[in-house]
This record gives C-alpha cells, sequence and structure tokens, in this order.
C-alpha cells in the first residue's frame, strides 16, 4: 500500500456480503433523512432570513451539521465499498468532518438552552466549556483512533477498541445533561409561572431524550460489528439533527400561542409570551407572588392606564432589547377579566415569526405603589 504513515505490515480490511448490505441500508435512509433535514433547513432559514435579512449562528450551525453528515455518509460508503482506499489523508478527513459534526450538534443543544438562561455569562461560559471539552476529546482522536486504524502497533489498537466507547460515552452523558436541563428550565421557569402553553414542549423533549439516548447506546454497540459503523455515525447524527429543528419548529409554533385569561385557570399571557402567575379566591382578591390587594371597579381605569405606561417607557428593557427575553410581569392589581383578555391581547402581539423566543429575563414591573 505505502501510503502516507502505513507501515508495511498493514492489511486492509474489507466488510463481508451481509456488512455491506447492511452499510447500504443504512446509507439510504440517512439520504431519506437528509432530504427530511434538508427541506426544514429551508423553511427556517427563509423564515430566519426574511426577518432578520441575514442567518444568524442557529442557521450557520444547522447547515454545516448537514452538509458534514451527508458529505461524511458519501465517503463512507465508498470507503466500504472499495472506491476510496484506506489511508491517513481519509482518515484525518474521516476525524475533521466528526469534529465539525460534534461540535455544531451540542452547540445547537446548547443555543436552544440559551433562549431560557437570562444570564448569557452563564451560556457563554457553558459554551466555551463543553467546546473546550469536546476539542480535548476530539484531539485524543487524532492521536488514538487515526494511529490504531492505520494499524501502527497492536497497543493503539487495544487502547482505541477501549477509548473509542468511553469517548462516545462522554459524549452521550454531555449530550443528555443539557438536555435534561432544558426540561427542567422548560418545567420550572415557564410552566411553574403559569405558562401551560408549553406543556406540550415539555412532554416532547421528555420523548425526545429518550430516542436520543436510545440513538447513542446504539452507536456504541455497533462499534462491535467492526468498520461498518462508520456508517451509522452521520445516520445518527442527521437524526439528532433533525430532532433539533423538530424543537425549534415547536418553540415557535407555542410561542404564537396565547394563553388566555381565565377567571378559573387564573393565568393571562403578557408581552414575549410570558404569563404573570396570578390566582383569584372567590372574593374577587388577586393574589401575586409580592403583594395581595382588592381590586375594585374603580381601579380599572388606573390600572388600564399604569400598564399603558409601562409598555410605553423608554426604559422599558424589553423595548429596548427585543431580545431580552420571556418576562414574568408581577401586577397588583387587576380589572374585570373582559378587559384583562383586551390587554393580554394587545400586548400579545409582538414578533411572533421568529422561530425562537426570546430568553426568560424575568423582572418585576412595580409602578403602583
Amino acid at each position: 500500500m505505502g501510503g502516507v504513515f502505513q507501515p508495511p505490515w498493514f492489511v486492509a480490511v474489507r466488510p463481508n456480503k451481509v456488512e455491506m448490505n447492511l452499510s447500504s441500508i443504512v446509507a439510504g435512509i440517512s439520504i431519506c433523512t437528509g432530504i427530511f433535514s434538508f427541506a426544514k433547513g429551508v423553511l427556517q432559514t427563509r423564515s430566519i432570513c426574511a426577518k432578520k435579512n441575514r442567518p444568524n449562528a442557529y442557521v450557520v450551525m444547522v447547515w454545516i451539521e448537514w452538509s458534514v453528515c451527508i458529505t461524511m455518509g458519501i465517503i463512507c460508503w465508498l470507503y466500504l465499498w472499495g472506491t476510496i482506499p484506506p489511508s491517513f489523508q481519509f482518515f484525518f478527513l474521516l476525524v475533521t468532518l466528526w469534529v465539525f459534526q460534534t461540535q455544531c450538534l451540542i452547540q445547537i443543544i446548547i443555543n436552544r438552552i440559551a433562549l431560557l438562561v437570562p444570564d448569557q455569562t452563564q451560556i457563554i461560559r457553558m459554551k466555551w466549556g463543553i467546546g473546550i471539552v469536546f476539542g480535548l476529546i476530539n484531539l485524543s482522536v487524532y492521536l488514538i483512533w487515526i494511529p490504531a486504524r492505520l494499524q501502527i502497533n497492536e497497543t493503539y489498537i487495544k487502547i482505541n477498541d477501549i477509548w473509542d466507547r468511553i469517548e462516545k460515552g462522554i459524549f452521550c452523558m454531555i449530550d443528555v445533561a443539557l438536555n435534561v436541563y432544558f426540561i427542567y428550565l422548560v418545567r420550572s421557569g415557564l410552566i411553574s409561572n403559569g405558562l401551560t402553553k408549553y406543556m406540550p414542549l415539555f412532554i416532547f423533549n421528555i420523548i425526545m431524550l429518550t430516542f436520543s439516548l436510545s440513538l447513542d447506546i446504539i452507536l456504541i454497540g455497533v462499534m462491535s460489528l467492526g468498520q461498518i459503523y462508520f456508517q451509522f455515525h452521520p445516520f445518527v447524527y442527521l437524526l439528532k439533527l433533525y430532532i433539533e429543528m423538530n424543537i425549534t419548529d415547536l418553540i415557535a409554533k407555542i410561542v404564537r400561542e396565547d394563553n388566555r385569561v381565565s377567571y378559573a385557570s387564573k393565568t393571562f399571557a403578557t408581552k414575549a409570551g410570558a404569563a404573570a402567575a396570578a390566582k383569584f379566591n372567590g372574593t374577587g382578591t388577586l393574589v401575586c407572588s409580592s403583594e395581595t390587594r382588592l381590586a375594585t371597579p374603580t381601579n380599572n381605569t388606573r390600572y388600564s392606564q399604569e400598564l399603558q405606561e409601562i409598555n410605553s417607557q423608554d426604559d422599558n428593557p424589553f423595548k429596548a432589547n427585543p431580545n431580552c427575553g420571556i418576562r414574568k410581569t408581577v401586577v397588583t392589581e387587576v380589572q374585570h377579566v373582559e378587559d384583562l383578555e383586551r390587554q393580554a391581547s394587545r400586548i400579545n402581539n409582538w414578533d411572533s415569526d421568529s422561530p425562537r423566543p426570546p430568553p426568560p429575563c424575568l423582572r418585576r414591573h412595580s409602578s403602583i405603589p
């Protein structure tokens, strides 16, 4: 063979007929998944670019992930078929594509978490911290996996058999941890504060977390089948990408919905889809997290005027920064239910075409003394 860094004793290992048939089936399913992902990516890209006149970080990462998975799936199948010979150049290219594959997907998940975390410093630290951890693991694969595939010596091969499964297990645990954190934020930051419309997102994420964990377990399991597990990598990550894109669509759909006011249901929607979690007792008293006051008809006009003043203030954080986030507004007086519904409908006409809701800057407005 005599390739770069290829020892004289190198022996090319080819899959048998059954393994090649299995690889071809996985490649075909990957193509179907890639087509559906491409169609959804085009729709989301058009929506975001029509709104901002330019792609954002989410769009860029989605298309990098999609392109890498498709490229990786094609060259892996050609390698298993025998069209591309084993070489240092091929293995180096494969690992490089895998690096982009893992880094972009994990950053897409963190980008979703950033929607619900008001402290952007925490998000920046999370991005860099997890990015560095993944980078160190990626570097170890360059140093261990490539020499093992080139059959430099038996030591590299034995270490790679163990480390390859460990690093995929680490990726799996980080993926699960981030998704569990997102589910916790949805439950504690949105649903518990009255935004019951986010319950479908909560349930959907639990189901998708289970499915994503199953994909990681399958990927670790097929490593025992030999080199055909190369073909499973782009397939698994294409499915994960499609899951992330569907979660984004679900978030956009839920944000456009309205939490209606009900004298019995106790919640109403405010700007950016947030809710003032208020409870009414039988005497018409509004129970808030800050204080309790009696709601009388004489206060209706005053409350309406002050709510309009809050929404029109020049120093309103949401007005100054439309990306500020999902806000929880706590009020201390309330008008009749019909007036509340009209107010909720008016102030809920925000920019609802965006595929992502703003992050939750949970601040209080208390202009009423």
